[in-house]
Parts: structure tokens; C-alpha cells; sequence
């Protein structure tokens, strides 16, 4: 295979895929150019457990133990490298497009003052369309002309648009959610998924922003637990819990989760560039959103007992609610806290539309699967997440059928 010096090109790691899976005692794979960084290919490609020896200048034989947070290790620094290396180049107005929940907000707001640091850049901001940019989005970005996008916290469904906008401006994107495209036109997508980093060691958007940015350590560590990224996040999570020891992170994580239950992102972003310590977010608008937003979650919670139906032989439990806020991920978090052993939907019509939440513990799943297969061939269907937390947005005409798709890949009637 050919392989240019400090690079893996595809077909290189293809080879080396070929080689892993091979049957037999030995393979020779023959490398035309340079192989110093193939060792990171096979890292990636190997199961746990694996080990692999490769010659290090200066060092001698190298023995490396494949183990999952290994994998997650090297990914997350391939991806802090190769997002540092593409912003050299930013320059003049630069567009940064993010999720709306507390993973996008943190690693918009670490973004936000790294560019200005590092490229005295003061970025725009704008808050997705759910999981995509929509057709007016785009166009309205176009309009808006920027040098620079970067896109956090979300990009496959987007896939289109990004290939379209990339064309024309340097689109930066970091992502932690499995995706299914992979053309991505110009534009540079940063996914640890791409290096077969384990579900449950995948570093949220906010932890891979702080790797790159090295700043809002704090407001870091508050994106990787509303993501749930306790994993990968470990080192993070108890350095910052040490330099913080008074300040209830847990508690953040409901402030900036009521600005997003409100449509209030993008001021809450504002408000964000604007603190320097934790405590300053124990005041003001984010405690006046957290007391409504409470209130409403209470009052939906106690109802549910009356609402809620079982379904797939008790496997389901789909709650349809009728929200002052955009609560279904809060909703189907609080549910899976009073029934951890099943699946959770929260479904809510919006404008000709039905939106649901997913949200499991134990059952071995993978919730973007099954919504590709119940959504299948379903007119402007759409939706992905995490293997056992996502989100989907279907016609309401399609709503049974997409129901009885979906539980059928359980074994349920």
C-alpha cells in the first residue's frame, strides 16, 4: 500500500484492516512511502486486548496493550491535532453553529474565546435546527457570507448542507454522535467514532472542545456530565471537582439545561462568554429559567402515572406529553431514573410533526439503528444519537407505523 510520510491514507489503513482480519499465522503488508503512523491505524483497528509491537527512534521495540481507553486516548488527540492545525488558517468572519443543549453551548462558548485568543477572531453564534441545518439555515448563512464555519456538536444529519457550504468557506466540524455519511464535501469532520473508539469512551463534543481550546475547564466538565461522558471524562471531571470543591457542577447542569428547555441558547452563550467563575451562574436568568423549567418537569412527572402507556410486554414505556418547554430529553431522563429497566419514548406533535426522545440503561441497544430501520423510506424522516440515547423527528401520519416498526425490533406487539 502506498503511504505518504506523516500521514494514513485510506489505503493504507484498508490494508491494515485486511491484515487484522486475516486468517492465519502470519501476514506481511508491504508499505511504499512511510509507515511511522500505521501503528495508530492498528491501535484503532484491533479488538481489545491486542497487543502490538512497533520500533520507536531512540527507544527500541514498543509493546502496546490494545484497551478501549487507549483507543479514546489517541483518538481524542488525533482530533485536537488536526482541529488546531485547520484553524491556522481561519481569518475574517468566522460563523460557529451549535446544539442547543449544554454539550453544544460549553463547546461553543470554549471555541468562542479560543478564536479570540489565539486568532483575535470574535465569532458569531448560532444555535442548530435540532440535529441539522435546515434549507432557510443554510441559506441564511450563505447570506451572512462567514470565511470560517464551525459546526459542533452535531453534523451527519447535516450532511448535505455542510457539503454545499463547504464549497465556499472553510467548515470545521467536531462531532461525538454515530453518523452514516461520509462525504462531507471540503469540510473537515473530527469524530472519534472514525477511529472505532468504544460507545461507552466516546468524549462528548465539550470534551473534545476543552482538549482542543484549554479553557472553561469548568463549564468542560458540566458539558461531559449532562452528556454522560463519565468515562472519558474522568480525568477532567475530578480535576475540576477538586479546584471546585464548593460548587455543585450537578446543579450547572440544570441551569444551562433550563436555558435550552426555554429557546434560550443563544442568550444563555452570551451570558456564558461573560463569566469567568461557576459561581456566577447561581444568579440571575439561569436561576429564574431553572425555577420554571422545574416546575413544569415536576408537574409533567406526577403525571405521567395517569398518561403514560406500557407497551412491548412492559419492555416500552411511551410518554406522550404536551410541554410548556422543549422537555422530552429532561423527560426521558427522569423516567429512566424511575424505570431503568426499560426503554423510554417521549413523544410530543409539533406543528404536523412528532419529535421523541429514547432512553435506555440496561437493554443492549442501538437506538440510531432501529430509527433508520422503523423510519425507513419515510418522507423528510430523521434523527440519530447515541446507541442508548437519541432523538427522532417523523410526520405525524407516519407516527403508528413508525411505533409499530420500532417496537416489532424489540419482540414486542
Amino acid at each position: 500500500a502506498k503511504n505518504a510520510p506523516g500521514t494514513i491514507s485510506v489505503e493504507a489503513w484498508k490494508k491494515v484492516e485486511d491484515a487484522i482480519s486475516f486468517v492465519g499465522e502470519t501476514v506481511r503488508l508491504d508499505i511504499e512511502g512511510e509507515e511511522d503512523l500505521l501503528t495508530l491505524a492498528a491501535i484503532f483497528l484491533a479488538d481489545i486486548g491486542t497487543k502490538i509491537i512497533y520500533g520507536q527512534p531512540g527507544q527500541g521495540i514498543v509493546l502496546v496493550e490494545v484497551t478501549a481507553e487507549k483507543k479514546r486516548e489517541l483518538a481524542d488527540f488525533l482530533i485536537q491535532e488536526k482541529a488546531r492545525e485547520f484553524m491556522q488558517k481561519f481569518s475574517g468572519k468566522t460563523l460557529i453553529v451549535h446544539d442547543s443543549d449544554a454539550d453544544g453551548m460549553s463547546s461553543a462558548v470554549m471555541f468562542g474565546r479560543y478564536l479570540k485568543q489565539r486568532r483575535k477572531i470574535n465569532s458569531l453564534f448560532r444555535v442548530s435546527d435540532g440535529a441539522t441545518i435546515s434549507p432557510e439555515s443554510k441559506e441564511q448563512i450563505k447570506k451572512l457570507a462567514p470565511a470560517n464555519v464551525v459546526i459542533l456538536d452535531f453534523g451527519g444529519e447535516a450532511h448535505n448542507s455542510i457539503k454545499e457550504l463547504s464549497q465556499t468557506m472553510n467548515v470545521l466540524i467536531i462531532d461525538h454522535h454515530r453518523m452514516f455519511e461520509n462525504d462531507f464535501g471540503n469540510a473537515l469532520y473530527l469524530n472519534p467514532h472514525f477511529f472505532n473508539v468504544p460507545d461507552d469512551y466516546i468524549s462528548p463534543t465539550s470534551h473534545l472542545s476543552w482538549q482542543i481550546c484549554r479553557n472553561s475547564d469548568w463549564l468542560a466538565a458540566v458539558g461531559v456530565i449532562a452528556d454522560k461522558g463519565f468515562l472519558a471524562g474522568s480525568k477532567l471531571l475530578k480535576s475540576v471537582s477538586k479546584k471546585y470543591r464548593r460548587v455543585d457542577l450537578g446543579k450547572i447542569v440544570g441551569l444551562i439545561g433550563s436555558a435550552d428547555a426555554k429557546g434560550k441558547s443563544s442568550e444563555a452563550v452570551q451570558l456564558l462568554l461573560k463569566m469567568q467563575s461557576p459561581r456566577q451562574m447561581f444568579k440571575g436568568k439561569f436561576a429564574e429559567w431553572e425555577k420554571e423549567v422545574s416546575a413544569e418537569v415536576k408537574r409533567l412527572v406526577a403525571e405521567h402515572k395517569q398518561k403514560a402507556l406500557f407497551l412491548a410486554n412492559g419492555k416500552v414505556v411511551l410518554y406522550e406529553i404536551k410541554p410548556k418547554f422543549s422537555l422530552r430529553g429532561e423527560m426521558s431522563n427522569r423516567l429512566q431514573q424511575l424505570y431503568p429497566d426499560k426503554i423510554i419514548i417521549i413523544g410530543e406533535v409539533s406543528e404536523g410533526h412528532y419529535l421523541m426522545s429514547f432512553r435506555t440503561v440496561k437493554l443492549n441497544t442501538s437506538f440510531p439503528d432501529m430509527i433508520r430501520k422503523a423510519a425507513e423510506n419515510m418522507e423528510g424522516a430523521h434523527g440519530g444519537g447515541h446507541k442508548k440515547a437519541a432523538g427522532c423527528k417523523i410526520r405525524l401520519i407516519d407516527k403508528e407505523k413508525f411505533l409499530d416498526r420500532f417496537i416489532r425490533q424489540i419482540g414486542g406487539e
